[in-house]
């Protein structure tokens, strides 16, 4: 009878619980479903984030370059006739009169010794920096802005003498090699 007595306790002490090789293995599984369940959605949370600073920064820069320009316009600084892309002239009188803004996509310079951002003197203030609600300084260096200015069309077809319009792109990254822009349109006209 012992050998039977002997293989009733084998029996129940493999019912008796759980070993530590089990535990551990289910442990294993338990963290690499978390895993893959919960780090994309950090990882998009980060992402997400980052976009968002990167949105936040185009935005307020397009409102600055706006500003800039309706204030080289209401001081005086700029008269109506450089209010234009630079290699568009105008004639006032006998004067050949050419705009003072680039054309095209441009590095996010400050503004230049004029103070007015996006005319032909910016390039030697450098990339403009920004700093963030935590403290870090960011050079915009990924960011470009495209400053457009064009007549504006009369319902009649014929260009209005007095208005122009105005666009400011702002395109910035997000993710890998993926870009965003964002845009301001508006109107400016010669009088303030």
């Amino acid at each position: 009878m012992k050998p039977l007595k002997r293989n009733l306790e084998i029996v129940r002490n493999r019912e008796a619980g759980l070993t530590v090789l089990e535990v551990m293995i289910a442990g294993v599984v338990l963290l690499v479903g978390m895993m893959v369940g919960v780090l994309p959605m950090i990882s998009y949370g980060i992402v997400t984030m980052k976009a968002t600073d990167e949105e936040t920064i185009a935005k307020q820069k397009a409102r600055q370059i706006m500003e800039s320009i309706y204030g080289a316009r209401d001081t005086s600084q700029l008269g109506w006739d450089y209010i234009n892309p630079s290699n568009v002239p105008t004639t006032n009188g006998t004067t050949v009169i050419y705009g003072k803004f680039l054309t095209g996509a441009q590095p996010m310079y400050g503004s230049g010794a004029d103070g007015i951002i996006g005319t032909d003197d910016d390039a030697p203030t450098g990339i403009e920096t920004v700093t963030m609600a935590n403290g870090q300084v960011r050079t915009l260096n990924e960011f470009t802005r495209t400053i457009t200015i064009g007549p504006y069309v009369l319902p009649d077809g014929s260009t209005s003498a007095n208005l122009r319009t105005l666009q400011v792109d702002v395109t910035y990254p997000v993710g890998t090699n993926l870009t965003r822009t964002f845009t301001i349109q508006s109107l400016i006209s010669q009088y303030k």
